[in-house]
């Protein structure tokens, strides 16, 4: 699977978010995506997931535009986690992470299905609430339940025999808390080793940066930049994406260490 995005441009409403961005990562590639509040990393989400249509250009998947896939070939191929989720009704939280499972019909009580279940539970931190409601969990629990239903669907597709699925995450790890945060970024990083093309968007680029094989730099009035994280994280760049002084964009580069001379990331040691 192969997705390919060709001089696209995503707006709202009237005002134009980005235009001109390019890019085919490989699969198996994790995506970065950064910039200020307001830059279009949401709908540039949508638009990934096909959710919503480009307002010019292409999003290819398979040489298709992914927003005129049908319903259940989206939910197939791609797995999607907005940064909004609620849970309207008191599910147990192990019917939720099943969820993940329905595109595909496998069960979660034997077989394949069961395993990713609880695999998706226990990498998210929530297979002790298994028999919950989510609805009776805090804020962060309830991030990470869904965390695990998406991370259930990505591992339905592997097993379907979807080799290179999507995996769109939105601002995923806001609200969790250090451990859980660097725990799920690590898992993120292996699903894109596994072959997932991963994209997520993040504020902290101290957490992302250092597991993003590529980044996408998004700044309001600017051509977005794609490149390795190590080509885009530079004092002046940073300090004119997300107006920063001198001494603040240092300060951010300085906590996410020298990523050109990093040697690459063991996940399954850290």
């Amino acid at each position: 699977m192969s997705l390919e995005l060709i001089n696209v441009r995503i707006a709202r409403g009237r005002r134009i978010l980005l235009q001109g961005l390019d890019a085919a990562p490989p699969a198996g590639c994790l995506t970065l995506i950064a910039g200020p509040n307001g830059v279009g990393k949401s709908t540039l989400l949508d638009t990934l997931a096909g959710d919503v249509a480009p307002a010019h250009g292409q999003v290819l998947l398979d040489g298709r535009p992914i927003h005129r896939l049908p319903l259940g070939q989206q939910a197939r191929r791609r797995a999607y986690l907005p940064q909004r989720v609620t849970v309207a009704f008191a599910f147990p939280v192990i019917d939720v992470v099943a969820m993940g499972l329905a595109p595909f019909g496998l069960s979660s009580t034997a077989g394949p299905g069961k395993a990713i279940v609880e695999a998706a539970m226990a990498d998210a931190d929530v297979a002790r609430f298994a028999g919950r409601p989510a609805t009776q969990l805090s804020g962060g629990e309830q991030q990470r339940v869904h965390i695990a239903r998406t991370l259930a669907q990505v591992e339905a597709a592997f097993v379907s025999g979807i080799a290179h699925p999507l995996l769109l995450l939105d601002e995923p790890l806001t609200g969790l808390d250090y451990a859980h945060q660097f725990a799920l970024m690590r898992r993120f990083a292996r699903a894109a080793r596994d072959g997932a093309c991963t994209w997520i968007s993040l504020h902290d680029l101290m957490l992302g940066a250092p597991y993003a094989d590529q980044m996408l730099l998004l700044a309001p009035g600017q051509a977005p930049r794609f490149a390795a994280p190590a080509t885009l994280l530079k004092p002046d760049l940073i300090a004119a994406t997300f107006a920063l002084s001198p001494c603040e964009a240092a300060r951010v580069l300085a906590a996410t260490g020298d990523l050109s001379q990093r040697p690459p990331l063991n996940i399954a040691a850290e």
